[in-house]
């Protein structure tokens, strides 16, 4: 029960853990004759603790070394689990080849069962993944559109997080147009500029309501985004960022004027790249 407790938790923190599990099996059949050897051959021959300690220096040295390598670490995972239970010191050795086998057997065989249950219950497909840390960015941003009450620190660190876990799942799913046009360190700047024009909207007198106007065409923006599972722009949000910058640009000189216009740049650039139109 322990093995296959280990085997599942271990590798929880991946979309697919099998590759993982099966490296951690191949090591624990290669853990259980050297620890035969250590049973049945090399323990009964010592006489003493520095003998002891000598003949237990190799197989605890290496798989020290190789549990600080993050190469390697896995192997030597799965290697120290099973072997240093199956050798199982005790202030006095008495090998029983019943007991050890039947210990490795119910090693090899948790392990295998914790596979399986994964198999059956567990894998997400990196789309899947990718498009679940999508949507809880995009309903965080409409969120803080609508001035939930997410800190703008708070907001930052969590997005940081959202892109680390976002990077290698994009990479595998690169077959989806979706997904390849989803940009979540651009959405992290969205939401700073969002955080900011709250912070600092009781300041700007009368672009206050073009600035209210454009946050809730954010919120809308992004709560399509939840319902379509790829990313929208429309011309109501062109036009409504426009309004507001223009707003914002005939107050007077000054830092709530400043900081309001990066906000709003930084929105334009952010939810629609590309010339100001016209219209």
């Amino acid at each position: 029960m322990g093995i296959a407790a280990t085997g599942s938790s271990v590798f929880a923190f991946l979309d697919d853990p099998r590759p993982m599990q099966r490296l951690f099996i191949t090591w624990t059949f290669i853990a259980a004759p050297v620890a035969a050897l250590y049973v049945f051959a090399i323990l009964p021959a010592i006489d003493g603790f520095g003998m002891l300690a000598l003949a237990l220096a190799p197989m605890y040295f290496l798989t020290a070394l190789y549990l600080a390598s993050p190469l390697h670490w896995l192997r030597a995972l799965g290697f120290a689990l099973v072997s240093q239970t199956l050798v199982s010191l005790q202030a006095a050795h008495r090998p029983d080849f019943a007991v050890f086998t039947t210990i490795a057997l119910s090693a090899i065989a948790g392990a295998v069962i914790a596979l399986l249950v994964t198999s059956l219950v567990r894998v997400v497909g990196a789309q899947t993944s990718s498009r679940r840390i999508l949507r809880a960015g995009w309903r965080e941003l409409a969120a803080l559109g609508q001035g939930g009450a997410v800190s703008r620190p708070r907001f930052v660190s969590r997005m940081l997080d959202r892109v680390g876990l976002l990077a290698p799942r994009l990479a595998q799913a690169s077959g989806d147009e979706g997904l390849r046009l989803a940009d979540a360190l651009n959405d992290l700047r969205v939401g700073a500029n969002v955080a900011e024009l709250h912070g600092i909207k009781s300041s700007l007198g009368r672009a206050l309501p073009a600035i209210d106007r454009l946050l809730a065409a954010v919120t809308s923006h992004y709560r399509d985004q939840v319902r379509r599972g790829r990313p929208v722009a429309g011309k109501r949000l062109e036009r409504d960022i426009d309004d507001a910058m223009d707003a914002v640009a005939g107050l007077d000189t000054g830092a709530p004027r400043r900081r309001a216009l990066a906000a709003t740049m930084g929105l334009r650039r952010g939810l629609v790249p590309g010339l100001r139109s016209e219209s």
